[in-house]
């Protein structure tokens, strides 16, 4: 009589019904561009590239669409794709956009950048009231991507960290997915539908996975990212930072755009 050792394996994965576009977006110099803004011109999907300047665009099906490429200094370019099959390759170069500083008179007791800065202030409180009811479709993506891992901390051994690290003690030891539907009334009515969530490696505590944890406004007087962060709008900004005009220039739709460069008064704040 021969005895059989049956081995049952049970793999459990949600997945998405998505298909990708890759590329990677750059300068005319060939640098990398990262925290581009790309986006179909509907407003349904979206992501950023990376610190490499290499992007990953999540689309339900094959079609025709139009990818919109918008970073800060940059022209904003609007990329016609014809996708017959998936994965799909698109590279693109930004044009330095003509940033100029508008006419301004300055005295020895005016920063231009204050009176913008305190304009949005007074504003802010209005601007809150337009977000107190909505409903939204949401996407995250996140990522914990750690470099030149030791092999051991205080005398014990790291590990390579489930897999995630390779031979040069990096990678990326965590990612998450989230597809969900949410609603919001305030000041403390959020619900959220998560329609699909993909979850690899351990986040530590500190995860984008919900909308909830990932929903802050810079139109609140601080931003809780883990701790309550002051807002470089917040009524006392002025307290906290420094704020610069850098440059102004115009959108497509002609909204005027004001650069300022905004450093914290005090480093060891709790500030941005």
């Amino acid at each position: 009589m021969k005895n059989y050792l049956v081995l049952f394996f049970f793999l459990i994965v949600t997945s998405f019904s998505f298909s990708q576009i890759t590329g990677r977006v750059t300068d005319p110099d060939e640098t990398p561009l990262p925290y581009v803004n790309i986006y179909t011109e509907d407003g349904k999907y979206g992501t950023t590239t990376n610190e490499d300047g290499n992007y990953s665009l999540k689309l339900t099906q094959p079609g025709n669409y139009t990818l919109i490429y918008q970073y800060l200094g940059f022209e904003t370019l609007r990329k016609i794709i014809y996708i017959q099959s998936f994965p799909f390759e698109q590279n693109v170069s930004l044009s330095p956009s003509t940033t100029s500083l508008a006419e301004v008179t300055i005295n020895s007791n005016e920063n231009p950048a204050n009176k913008i800065i305190r304009n949005a202030i007074d504003h802010r409180k209005q601007n809150l009231e337009k977000i107190k009811q909505y409903t939204a479709d949401y996407y995250s993506r996140g990522l914990w991507r750690i470099k030149n891992v030791p092999e051991k901390v205080l005398g014990q051994d790291v590990g390579d960290l489930g897999g995630g690290l390779d031979s040069t003690r990096s990678g990326i030891v965590y990612l998450s997915e989230t597809i969900s539907e949410i609603t919001y009334r305030a000041p403390d009515d959020f619900k959220e539908k998560i329609l699909a969530s993909k979850v690899s490696g351990n986040d530590n505590g500190f995860s984008l996975n919900s909308a909830r944890e990932s929903e802050f406004s810079f139109y609140n007087n601080t931003v809780d990212i883990n701790a309550k962060i002051v807002s470089t709008i917040a009524d006392y900004a002025f307290n906290y930072y420094n704020y610069k005009l850098e440059g102004v220039f115009y959108d497509e739709s002609g909204q005027m755009i004001n650069k300022i460069q905004v450093t914290p008064k005090r480093p060891n704040d709790r500030v941005f």
